[in-house]
């Protein structure tokens, strides 16, 4: 059939199977269920191991003869029919992509797909940069580099997209494209680059009144001179933005930068002020909940509250509660940092509570950590 003519393909293709009583079209199937001739091939179709159907909002054989006639008159391999275009792309991204991989998209998108992509699926773990893909080419070049290993090729290719960037004209778009891409550059931790798309991204939020969007390159900026060691530098933008978030009742963004302020303080040994500040976080993060700073603002608390040799009964409420809701996302590697301070206010709780069969009420209290 695939040495046929376009016409053919499009009649007879997917057509191979004879029909039932001689149909000479592919009848339109309006079961919802099938029936198997033995329990052993319904089994087998469960376990996908035959091409029975076994329910038709999966499929059914009119949808089978409709993927196969597509996938013949455009040429491809197999083909795949949703209810819904976002059925269709979410299937696509959520097969293909999966926890701690990050995506790069064009920036033109239909609507749902960008809320799907910038909103939802960043609360599984997938990342998203958007990009101006009339200069893709860079784009490309940087992501094959990177993929191959080579940090200062693609920094190279990176930084010509990001020249690439001032032929926009309109200021609003060429904002759009800075703030992402100076995250995505911080992801990858190419931080000077970060710093520079963050900074420009930055005037033109002061000069386009984007509160919000100020807020989230203020952070970035932050971020990369962090990661550089300019502590003071980041100490300031941190400052800055949590004003500026709190100012405009944007408590999202104010948890983020009051936990990353509070990272700081707990670096240079006061950590009386970063449990204030991560304290401040957690009530923010309740005002306008966001799972990742949440989770990394109880880390850090945990942490904080062990050295500072805190109260072990607030160190034992914040790994409770951390554990209750993220147990399943947290990387092992921090699983691990936070497990010894766990395990001290853990010791100490006992100490003073007797009275307690340790190993049940650890069980009872922490089951994912000691169940």
């Amino acid at each position: 059939m695939k040495n046929k003519g376009f016409d053919t393909k499009a009649i007879h293709g997917g057509e191979e199977d004879h029909f039932p009583e001689g149909a000479h079209a592919c009848p339109i199937y309006q079961t919802s269920t099938f029936v198997f001739s033995s329990v052993e091939e319904g089994k087998k179709a469960f376990a996908h191991e035959n091409e029975h159907c076994t329910y038709t909002r999966l499929s059914n054989p009119t949808q089978k003869v409709l993927q196969k006639k597509l996938a013949l008159l455009e040429g491809g391999e197999d083909c795949r029919l949703y209810g819904s275009g976002m059925g269709a792309i979410s299937a696509l991204v959520m097969s293909l992509a999966k926890k701690g991989d990050h995506v790069v998209s064009g920036r033109v998108l239909y609507g749902c797909t960008d809320t799907l992509f910038a909103s939802k699926l960043p609360h599984y773990g997938i990342d998203f940069t958007f990009v101006d893909s009339s200069k893709k080419e860079e784009v490309e070049k940087g992501v094959e580099s990177l993929q191959q290993g080579n940090m200062d090729s693609a920094s190279n290719h990176f930084w010509n997209a990001l020249d690439c960037l001032g032929d926009i004209q309109d200021e609003r778009m060429r904002r759009d494209e800075l703030g992402p891409l100076a995250l995505y550059f911080l992801n990858l931790g190419l931080y000077d680059l970060a710093i520079m798309a963050s900074s420009e991204a930055i005037t033109l939020d002061k000069k386009l009144g984007e509160p919000r969007q100020l807020a989230e390159d203020i952070v970035t900026q932050g971020n990369a001179n962090m990661s550089l060691g300019n502590m003071d530098e980041a100490m300031k933008y941190y400052r800055e933005a949590l004003q500026l978030c709190l100012d405009n009742g944007d408590f999202d963004n104010a948890a983020s930068a009051s936990t990353n302020m509070a990272t700081l303080f707990a670096e240079q040994g006061n950590y009386q002020e970063s449990i204030t500040l991560l304290r401040n976080s957690l009530d923010y993060v309740k005002k306008m909940p966001h799972p990742n700073t949440e989770k990394n603002t109880y880390l850090t608390l945990i942490q904080v509250l062990d050295l500072a040799k805190g109260d072990p009964n607030e160190l034992l409420d914040a790994a409770k509660k951390l554990l209750e809701k993220y147990a399943h996302e947290i990387p092992q590697e921090h699983l691990n940092a936070i497990t010894p301070h766990i395990d001290r206010a853990v010791q100490q709780y006992l100490k003073v509570n007797a009275d307690v069969d340790p190993e049940k009420w650890k069980s009872e209290y922490l089951p994912q950590l000691y169940g």
